[in-house]
């Protein structure tokens, strides 16, 4: 991981969400959807791509 290497947020649509921890914003990228038909719901399978650096979006 590099943590002093700065990057554009991807402008994907969406499949791009943020999330708030405390001070810090994180930038999570949608790769797969999984139905449960017994369940009846969705599952959304996410990774953390990022951090939002300056307040930039």
């Amino acid at each position: 991981m590099y943590l002093d290497y700065v990057v554009d947020i991807p402008d994907v649509k969406g499949k791009i969400t943020f999330r708030t921890k405390g001070q810090a914003r994180y930038v999570y990228y949608e790769y797969s959807r999984e139905y449960n038909p017994s369940k009846q719901y969705t599952n959304v399978k996410r990774v953390t791509i990022g951090k939002v650096v300056n307040g930039r979006t």
